[in-house]
C-alpha cells in the first residue's frame, strides 16, 4: 500500500505545473522556497512555474554541472542547449568580450570544470579562466563566499549520526542547493578559509 502512494504522489508531482521535483533532500532539508516530502525523499518547489525571456541565463535542471563534460558532445548538445545554458556556456552575455579561456591551439574545459566555480580555493581561477561558463560576465563583485573560522570548520550532522555530506558533493555548486551547503556542508563542499 505504501508503494502504491509513493508512486502515486511521484507521479501527480511529476505532471503539477506549479510544484517541481527539483532534487533530493539532504538530511530532510531541501533549498529556501522549497520543502521535502519525505515519502520521496525529494525537495519539491513551493514556487509556481514562470516564463522568462529566452536570454535568460539559468540552468533548468540541478544535476547540470554534474553533466558538463557533455555539453560539447553532439548527441547532447540540443538537449544541453535547452535545459543547461549557463553551466554549457549557451547563454547570451550581450558582450563579445566575456568569453571562457583555452590552452594555445586546444578546447576550454570550462563548461567540465564548472563545479569549481563557486569553491573558494578555485574562484579567482575560474572567474579569470572561464567567467562565461561560471557566469561572471558583467559581474564586478566577488561571489558570496561564507568567512567561517578555521577551527569551526565542520559539517553538520544530526545528533548521534555521520555527516551525509561526503555522498552529497556534488550539491555543492549547484545553485539550488549552494546556499544549503553552505551551511550544512562547508569542510566537504571547500567553503572553509
Amino acid at each position: 500500500m505504501r508503494l502504491q502512494v509513493v508512486l502515486c504522489i511521484s507521479f501527480l508531482l511529476k505532471f503539477t505545473s506549479a510544484q517541481i521535483d527539483i532534487g533530493p533532500c539532504i538530511g530532510g532539508i531541501c533549498p529556501p522556497g522549497s520543502f521535502c516530502l519525505t515519502q520521496t525523499n525529494r525537495c519539491i518547489s513551493l514556487l509556481p512555474i514562470t516564463t522568462t525571456t529566452a536570454a535568460a541565463c539559468f540552468d533548468r535542471l540541478p544535476q547540470c554541472p554534474l553533466h558538463a563534460n557533455l555539453c560539447n558532445n553532439p548527441i547532447y548538445r540540443d538537449f544541453l542547449r535547452q535545459y543547461c545554458r549557463k553551466t554549457c556556456g549557451y547563454c547570451s552575455t550581450g558582450s563579445t568580450n566575456c568569453f571562457d579561456r583555452a590552452p594555445p591551439g586546444g578546447l576550454s574545459n570550462c563548461a567540465q570544470n564548472a563545479r569549481y566555480c563557486t569553491v573558494p580555493l578555485y574562484v579567482q581561477l575560474m572567474r579569470e579562466q572561464c567567467p562565461r561558463t561560471c557566469g561572471y560576465c558583467g559581474v564586478t563583485a566577488a561571489p558570496n563566499i561564507p568567512n567561517i573560522r578555521p577551527g569551526a570548520c565542520v559539517d553538520l550532522a544530526a545528533p548521534g549520526r555521520l555527516s551525509t555530506c561526503p555522498s552529497q558533493r556534488a550539491y555543492c555548486t549547484v545553485p539550488a542547493y549552494v546556499q544549503l551547503m553552505r551551511q550544512q556542508c562547508p569542510r566537504t563542499c571547500g567553503y572553509c578559509t
